[in-house]
């Protein structure tokens, strides 16, 4: 199961809260936490990836969830002007391993490597036609 937390520092009523991650964990869910989007055409910059980043590490660490734990980044439909690698490089830099998720219109295939061979560790999409044998791992529908 996955679950979001918040862009913003603290989470946001209907994000994962503390209760709700240790309810899930107790019954032996395991809990895959995405950070939200920003919102769509919004201009992806290396100095909001370092925002984003701080926000998701103080927000995963309020409610819970281990060290070591993979923390997802979720990128979608953003401006044509943004500085994409910026933005995802600057995104973790912490005790969370990194991880991409990204849906339509998102990230292309040249993009995707880049981000697998030098940043995340894992990969997954959803309805953007992703490019496959390059290392994802979540394919979440057509």
């Amino acid at each position: 199961m996955f679950r979001y937390i918040s862009l913003g520092k603290g989470e946001s009523s209907g994000d994962l809260s503390k209760t709700e991650l240790n309810n899930l964990t107790i019954v032996g869910w395991k809990v895959g936490v995405v950070q939200h989007a920003y919102s769509e055409g919004t201009v992806l910059t290396a100095s909001l990836g370092s925002t984003a980043g701080s926000n998701a590490v103080y927000n995963a660490n309020s409610i819970g969830v281990p060290s070591g734990a993979y923390l997802w980044l979720d990128i979608e439909d953003y401006s044509s002007s943004s500085n994409v690698y910026g933005f995802c490089e600057a995104v973790f830099n912490s005790q969370y391993f990194p991880a991409l998720y990204y849906g339509a219109p998102g990230l292309d295939a040249t993009q995707v490597e880049y981000l697998l061979n030098n940043v995340y560790f894992e990969a997954a999409w959803a309805g953007c036609g992703a490019p496959t044998g390059i290392g994802e791992g979540i394919n979440q529908g057509p």
